[in-house]
């Protein structure tokens, strides 16, 4: 069971519950798309399903780097690239 934070500032909402196994969830927007995540898997990056603002931000924590990528799809199609290459 996973232990959830969650705390809304204006339209902003910051948390610390899991999406899936692979994803820490950090920040929604008011829609409640996620704008902020974490990634604990390589080779575990999401793409073409919901729930991620365009723009969403996600590091892969598993990276030697510290890889970055961002939403360039849609909020019911996501399309993350790597933004520090």
């Amino acid at each position: 069971m996973f232990r959830r934070s969650f705390w809304r500032v204006g339209t902003l909402g910051l948390e610390g519950s899991k999406k899936s196994a692979y994803i820490t969830v950090l920040a929604r927007d008011a829609d409640s798309n996620i704008i902020l995540c974490t990634l604990t898997a390589t080779n575990q990056l999401p793409n073409q399903v919901a729930g991620y603002a365009v723009g969403c931000i996600l590091i892969d924590q598993q990276a030697s780097a510290g890889t970055i990528y961002s939403n360039r799809g849609t909020a019911l199609l996501c399309t993350f690239t790597q933004v520090n290459a």
